[in-house]
């Protein structure tokens, strides 16, 4: 029987990749869903990782239209991926950014019933 790969178990923390990750521009992207699962709307941002903690969580020091402001995100380090080189364009606003560290992307759905 092969084993099926449970989502919501977090990996294990990769302190190598945590520090890695530190200093590093990163383009957001959340995506709020509704019960039916349509999207409600879709958040990009962009800012530099300050912390990478495995019971904290990623804090991210906006920039741009965020400027100020930080945001926490979940320890969970395989969603941030390698950016490719480029221009990024943000929908929310048209910011671009340009050359990221990296990405991450994230979806977040009401509970079920």
């Amino acid at each position: 029987m092969a084993d099926e790969q449970n989502d919501s178990k977090q990996p294990d923390w990769d302190h190598a990749r945590a520090k890695w990750l530190i200093g590093k521009h990163v383009i957001i992207d959340i995506t709020r869903l509704a019960p039916d699962e349509t999207v409600l709307s879709q958040e990009p941002y962009n800012g530099l990782i300050d912390v990478a903690d495995q019971r904290q969580g990623i804090k991210i020091n906006c920039l741009g239209d965020l400027s100020g402001q930080v945001q926490w995100l979940p320890p969970h380090l395989v969603s941030f991926k390698d950016a490719k080189t480029g221009e990024y364009l943000l929908r929310s606003g048209g910011e671009v950014v340009i050359d990221p560290g990296v990405t991450s992307s994230w979806t977040i759905s009401p509970p079920a019933n």
